[in-house]
C-alpha cells in the first residue's frame, strides 16, 4: 500500500506536478492596474487576486495534461526528465483526476469575476492544450501562441478591473514576451547541442538554428526598449506623469537586464524558463526598485 502511495498518488508528486513556482507568472494580472495606477484601490486588488487565483488553478490544470502529453521528450530532457510523470512518481490517473479538480476549481473561483474573465481562462486552456498537441511542432507558430498567452494573461488584469486598454503597453510588452518565447528556444537548442542531438525532441527546431533564434531574440527585446523609448517621447504618457523624461533611465535598466538573460544562456546558466531564472536573481530585485524609484521621481 505503501509503494502504491509513494509512486501513484503521494502527496509530494501532486505538489510538484502542479507547479506553483510558475504561479509567479500569473502576476501579469496585476500590471494593467498597476501601470494605470489603479494599483492602491482595494476593490482593484481584490478583483485581481481573484483572477490571479483562478488563473493559476487553470495553469496547473493545463501544465497537468501538458506534463502528460510531453512524457517521452521530457524523459529526454536533463532537467524536464525529473518531473513526476517523467520520473514515475506520479501516475496519469492521479495526474488526471488533479487536473479535473484544479479546472473545476479555476472555473468555480471565476464566476465572481466579469464574464469575460471566464472566456478568457477557457481560452487558456483551449490554446494551451492546442500548443501540446499540435502547435508546438510548427517553427514559430509555437513562438507567437506562447507570446498570446503572455498577453491574454494582462488582458485578464483589463478586463477583472475594466482598466483602460493601452497600444503602448500591449505593443510593449508583446516584443517583450517574443523575446522571452525565443530565448527560451534558444535554450533548448543549447540543451540538444550538449546532448549531441541534431534536433529539440518534439520541437520544429535544430540544434544548428541557436545562432538565428538569438538573433530575432535579441532583436525583439531592442524592439520593446525602443517602443518604450517612442512611448516616453509620446503626448499620451504626460497624461501620467510630470516628468517623463526621467523614465529615460527604464531604458538601460531594461536593455541591461535582457543582455543578462541572453548571455546566461549563451554559457548554459538559464534554467529551463528564463522568467524563473529571473525571479531567483537578488539583482531582479535590486533592478525593479531602481525602476520604481525613477516612475515614482517621473510622478
Amino acid at each position: 500500500m505503501r509503494g502504491i502511495l509513494r509512486l501513484g498518488t503521494g502527496l509530494e508528486p501532486l505538489l510538484r506536478a502542479i507547479r506553483f513556482h510558475q504561479w509567479a507568472k500569473n502576476l501579469l494580472v496585476f500590471l494593467p492596474a498597476t501601470a494605470g495606477h489603479q494599483i492602491f484601490n482595494l476593490d482593484t486588488v481584490l478583483s485581481l487576486a481573484v483572477a490571479f487565483l483562478s488563473l493559476s488553478l487553470m495553469a496547473s490544470s493545463v501544465y497537468i495534461v501538458n506534463d502528460a502529453l510531453d512524457l517521452e521528450a521530457d524523459r529526454w530532457h536533463p532537467t524536464k526528465r525529473l518531473r513526476p510523470f517523467a520520473s514515475g512518481t506520479l501516475s496519469l490517473r492521479a495526474g488526471s483526476g488533479l487536473s479535473v479538480l484544479l479546472f473545476s476549481v479555476a472555473i468555480a473561483v471565476a464566476l465572481s469575476l466579469p464574464h469575460a474573465v471566464l472566456v478568457l481562462l477557457l481560452a487558456y486552456a483551449l490554446i494551451s492544450i492546442g500548443y501540446s498537441v499540435y502547435l508546438k511542432r510548427q517553427p514559430f507558430v509555437d513562438v507567437f501562441v506562447l507570446v498570446a498567452l503572455y498577453e491574454l494573461r494582462l488582458v485578464v488584469g483589463h478586463e477583472s478591473t475594466g482598466v483602460r486598454y493601452s497600444y503602448w503597453f500591449l505593443m510593449f510588452f508583446g516584443f517583450m514576451f517574443m523575446s522571452l518565447a525565443l530565448l527560451k528556444r534558444y535554450n533548448e537548442t543549447q540543451f540538444a547541442s550538449a546532448q549531441k542531438s541534431s534536433r529539440i525532441p518534439g520541437r520544429a527546431y535544430f540544434a544548428s538554428e541557436g545562432p538565428m533564434l538569438s538573433t530575432l531574440g535579441i532583436s525583439c527585446g531592442v524592439a520593446a526598449v525602443v517602443i518604450l523609448a517612442l512611448y516616453i517621447n509620446s503626448s499620451d504618457i504626460r497624461l501620467v506623469y510630470r516628468r517623463p523624461y526621467l523614465l529615460v533611465a527604464w531604458c538601460p535598466i531594461i536593455l541591461f537586464s535582457f543582455a543578462r538573460l541572453w548571455r546566461a544562456a549563451v554559457h548554459s546558466e538559464l534554467d529551463d524558463d528564463p522568467v524563473l531564472y529571473l525571479l531567483k536573481d537578488p539583482l531582479t530585485y535590486v533592478l525593479a526598485v531602481a525602476g520604481g524609484i525613477v516612475a515614482y521621481l517621473a510622478l
